[in-house]
């Protein structure tokens, strides 16, 4: 479905939002369906569902509308409080706001009215984080459970901050794509910049789709938030404006580059840029498998199927090897020495996504799912035989885990 609604906007030069609001919807309609028709996901424990029960209680659901519009203000307050939102950077999502403020205002607060009617009524535990935040913004605090509020505000946190970076590189990637030749590629460097594009498309858009969906009903939902600020900023740093601060002033590892390299030899070029494809394309498979459950920061559930089912962490392997062959820092095109300082550099990169690897780790390690999936990772992952040369890289279980 994305290739195709990506060959009808092509054909019919359609950009901008209005293109990739359209792909967004072929992408998360088939998985939405998916999930409801063939893993009748809605029926699984994790959602807290009793659809024989129907007990709704007025002032309990008033309650969790008032929760659920006070974590949009919430939101919102931060946009208007803080510079970097106000600049043309964020015009794709003011657009998106715009087009629903004027055309269909009424029709989300009234979706959202019956949403939360349909879930508390059939919820085996309605006071949940909506509840609980919303009798805090109506000065009832007796009996609040504060620590479960602090996880719903980390969580709307993480959705505000990254729905808009990634919508915003999303339309970008879409405009590039629907203006460009889809048939016509007169060497591999046009097809590999092409396949590049299409597969960092293609992990946006699961991006999207996964801060956009995070619905209890498809058991999408926030289980927990990272609660360290070290997870935090090990995680942001990886993203704008952080990252440009980061990779521009002490990270900066590259001077030259594979098609620079190796520019008279052009079937080992071949070669070589198809190995970089494919690991990138275990980067996007990596988010793929996600359906709509993408997220930094957070517990949606435990993935384990897909290339989950090789490494803990296939993104992360994929895109640092990626950037290996990409940027060849080893190459020395200003001398050694040079050479041997972008290495370090890009290694500096590689140690970021290690700790935050680890950091994830500490953290879906609450759930006991994660633990049992650690512990059998370590005698199946692809990279066993090296865990037992570096015990380091072997998962360890904490000795307590509370959960959040």
């Amino acid at each position: 479905m994305f290739f195709l609604t990506l060959w009808y906007c092509n054909q019919q030069r359609l950009h901008g939002v209005d293109a990739a609001l359209l792909v967004t919807l072929a992408y998360a309609i088939p998985v939405l369906l998916l999930e409801v028709i063939f893993l009748r996901t809605p029926w699984r424990d994790s959602v807290g569902l009793d659809f024989n029960k129907l007990t709704p209680d007025a002032e309990r659901i008033f309650i969790k509308l008032v929760g659920l519009y006070g974590s949009f203000g919430f939101v919102a307050l931060l946009y208007w409080l803080f510079p970097e939102y106000h600049g043309s950077y964020y015009d794709p999502c003011r657009a998106v706001l715009e087009l629903i403020w004027s055309s269909a205002f009424i029709y989300v607060v009234l979706l959202s009215a019956m949403y939360v009617f349909f879930m508390d009524s059939r919820m085996r535990e309605p006071l949940d984080s909506y509840y609980w935040f919303g009798c805090c913004l109506l000065g009832r605090f007796r009996g609040v459970r504060f620590r479960l509020i602090v996880q719903h505000l980390l969580g709307w946190l993480v959705k505000g901050f990254f729905l808009p970076l990634m919508w915003v590189s999303f339309v970008g990637n879409i405009n590039g794509l629907t203006f460009a030749p889809l048939n016509q590629f007169p060497n591999f460097d046009a097809f590999f910049e092409f396949a590049v594009s299409v597969l960092f498309t293609v992990d946006l858009l699961a991006a999207v789709a996964g801060y956009t969906l995070a619905i209890r009903l498809f058991d999408t939902h926030l289980r927990s938030t990272e609660p360290t600020l070290f997870g935090w900023i090990i995680c942001l740093i990886c993203y704008q404006p952080f990252q440009s601060v980061v990779m521009r002033f002490y990270l900066a590892y590259s001077s030259t580059s594979w098609t620079s390299w190796l520019a008279d030899y052009p079937n080992i070029r071949i070669v070589w840029g198809s190995i970089m494809l494919l690991f990138l394309f275990v980067y996007t498979c990596a988010s793929i498998n996600f359906g709509c459950r993408f997220s930094n920061l957070t517990n949606r559930g435990i993935l384990t199927k897909g290339m989950y089912r090789f490494t803990k962490h296939p993104a992360y392997v994929g895109k640092n090897i990626f950037w290996w062959m990409l940027y060849v820092p080893f190459i020395p095109a200003n001398g050694e020495w040079e050479a041997l300082r972008f290495c370090i550099l890009l290694l500096g990169v590689n140690a970021v996504y290690f700790f935050r690897a680890r950091t994830e780790e500490r953290h879906l390690s609450r759930d006991p799912r994660y633990v049992e999936y650690g512990l059998w990772m370590n005698d199946h992952s692809i990279f066993r035989g090296l865990a037992r040369h570096l015990p380091w890289l072997r998962y360890r279980p904490p000795q307590t885990a509370e959960p959040l």
